[in-house]
């Protein structure tokens, strides 16, 4: 009995923590039309999960505050976008969803990861390039390119 109930303790634990870990982070409308948000990158991407609304202009910036070889780049293989992110410095990158569902995004060699998830009008249909499950999700790390050299895995 008291082994059901510590690990039942220890379950509820990490549960708690898989919610805290993930940052979320619903876009803002400006005045001039764009949805945005704003990402920093040290270690990892915070938030790590973006809300957005298709059809309608997305302005993400990334902050990116390290020198880590790995988070040179993000990479949103779902839109073909691949942007150059200098260290410590702000980068806007710009696009507009244009088919609803969960999409992945990293650095070059995928260990940095978030998932963009573009939410379409009522009764709009979904994306089949949209992101589904875990196995999908490591096709799309497949499509990313290594290094920016457009060399794909």
């Amino acid at each position: 009995m008291e082994v059901a109930v510590t690990v039942g303790i220890v379950v509820a634990g990490l549960l708690v923590a898989r919610l805290h870990l993930h940052h979320r982070q619903r876009a803002s409308l400006t005045v001039d039309g764009y949805q945005k948000a704003r990402v920093v990158i040290n270690g990892r991407y915070r938030p790590d999960m973006l809300r957005v609304q298709q059809g309608v202009p997305v302005r993400l910036r990334f902050l990116r505050r390290e020198d880590n070889p790995c988070s040179e780049r993000v990479i949103f293989a779902g839109f073909g976008i691949d942007r150059r992110l200098p260290a410590f410095q702000e980068t806007t990158v710009e696009f507009v969803p244009t088919v609803a569902g969960t999409f992945l995004f990293t650095c070059q060699w995928g260990m940095y990861r978030g998932s963009l998830v573009v939410t379409a009008p009522r009764g709009g249909p979904k994306s089949p390039r949209a992101i589904k499950s875990e196995e999908s999700m490591a096709e799309a790390k497949e499509r990313t390119y290594i290094k920016g050299q457009g060399i794909e895995r």
